[in-house]
């Protein structure tokens, strides 16, 4: 979870705010904020200082991925919980895209 795409989406869920909601806060289009968090674009310079304004407790993991933060046992039980959600999609994500480029090798049966 060193990537900035995966910080800004750990941040938004520990918040309770649905893609949506966290880019009508950032005024940017939810579909910018998907493809930020999917690592399909890059994070703008703009939205780093939005998210570190509307998040000032975590402006420091945000942009160094090192938190200063102290969590309640309960809040280090979510992020675990919210930590192998997002590894489990990845890994979901990678065998996706495996089995379509198997697909895609594969003659078709006409």
């Amino acid at each position: 979870m060193s990537k900035i795409n995966k910080r800004i989406e750990l941040i938004r869920k520990l918040e309770g705010l649905t893609r949506g909601e966290l880019a009508r806060k950032c005024n940017i289009p939810e579909q910018t904020l998907e493809n930020i968090e999917y690592g399909k674009q890059r994070t703008p310079a703009d939205l780093v200082e939005q998210m570190c304004e509307l998040f000032p407790f975590a402006s420091n993991y945000l942009i160094t991925g090192k938190a200063e933060i102290k969590f309640t046992k309960k809040e280090k039980e979510k992020i675990k919980t919210l930590i192998h959600e997002l590894e489990t999609i990845d890994d979901l994500d990678m065998e996706i895209n495996k089995r379509r480029r198997t697909y895609n090798k594969e003659p078709s049966k006409n």
